[in-house]
């Protein structure tokens, strides 16, 4: 029983499963973490907190978050082919991102909304009423290069991969067609968007930035099982010399080729790492809790964090701090999570109801 109610904590659930591959649910554990641990030291310049070495931010060629990022966009496009390449039901592979994006973000979204309109005594602190749509369709963190909105929790790249799922119908049709057509134009894209700028929105949030991502994550997928050693030993060598040599080339282009690699090394490493079954479990209970992590983080770093303004941490503390704020981050996910179950139970037994009843 303390067993079933320890597993249950931690997010463990049964991966017997064949079809589930635990070198993405390891990438996506891993991801969350680098994302957490980029915020939390981003911080410290956003508080004047001093006394703390830089080695979760940044490296010579670029700064982890994006690398985590890139990383989430292949892992969707990966996980999406894995699950959708012998056939896709449009409407119900809709119906099935919606549920595992939406319900969550609104009551997260909800609950934050209530704290900012104590904090500002403003209900409108986000302007003019008409920008909460962006909220509704999940794509305000996305689109805040264009002005205030009502953003307040989740990341960027929310919108964009909200974007990216709202295309994939195509985007499958298209990888299952001409993948060597459309890898070049996606190619070509990518390189004249870098190279000339046309858009407003940074580059790598380039929505085709974040496309070449997600496209290079279902040819991993297509080909993963022709990866062999001298690939991992490439991209091994490839993460060393961009992690510890400065380039003199685009961070854009280092980052995705950086990206890839890290990818590349983590799933041979998962084929070791994840044989350790307490390992494996918390591993699993960050990846199954990812979402929410990644939508209550920021919040929660950015409260606990000002209160530390202008203080000097050594290393040591600066660490422990990490470890107790991913701790607090990790147990509202976790509620959120729960919370977030319940509610659409509850919806969907009131739904069911009234059909039957009809």
């Amino acid at each position: 029983m303390l067993s079933k109610i320890l597993y249950d904590l931690v997010g463990y659930n049964k991966m017997n499963d064949s079809s589930k591959i635990e070198g993405y649910d390891f990438i996506r554990a891993i991801s969350t973490l680098m994302v957490v641990c980029f915020h939390f030291s981003r911080s410290y310049s956003q508080y004047n907190i001093s006394g703390f070495c830089n080695y979760i931010n940044v490296f010579p060629n670029g700064d982890w978050g994006s690398v985590a990022v890139s990383m989430f966009f292949m892992l969707s496009g990966a996980t999406l082919w894995c699950k959708y390449s012998s056939g896709i039901v449009v409407s119900e592979f809709y119906k099935k991102r919606w549920i595992s994006i939406y319900p969550m973000f609104y009551l997260a979204w909800i609950s934050s909304n209530i704290m900012k309109v104590c904090q500002t005594g403003n209900v409108l602190w986000g302007g003019a009423i008409y920008k909460i749509i962006l909220t509704v369709l999940g794509l305000d963190g996305y689109l805040l290069y264009l002005g205030n909105n009502y953003y307040i929790l989740g990341e960027w790249f929310l919108g964009a991969i909200i974007i990216l799922y709202t295309v994939f119908p195509l985007i499958r049709l298209a990888f299952y067609k001409k993948i060597k057509i459309v890898t070049i134009v996606i190619l070509t894209l990518y390189i004249a968007n870098i190279c000339f700028n046309v858009f407003i929105i940074n580059d790598f949030r380039n929505i085709i930035t974040c496309l070449l991502s997600f496209w290079i994550g279902m040819l991993y997928e297509k080909y993963r099982l022709e990866i062999g050693k001298e690939i991992v030993v490439i991209s091994a060598t490839v993460c060393i010399i961009i992690i510890l040599i400065p380039i003199n080339i685009s961070n854009i282009y280092l980052t995705n080729v950086l990206s890839l690699s890290v990818f590349i090394v983590l799933m041979k490493v998962a084929d070791i790492a994840m044989k350790g079954s307490w390992f494996a479990y918390c591993i699993n209970s960050i990846s199954k809790y990812s979402y929410a992590i990644y939508l209550v983080h920021h919040i929660i770093i950015s409260t606990i964090m000002k209160r530390f303004s202008n203080i000097k941490f050594s290393v040591i503390n600066g660490f422990g701090l990490l470890l107790a704020l991913f701790i607090i981050i990790y147990f509202v996910a976790y509620l959120l999570y729960r919370i977030n179950k319940i509610n659409i139970r509850v919806v969907s037994n009131f739904i069911c109801g009234g059909k039957n009843k009809k």
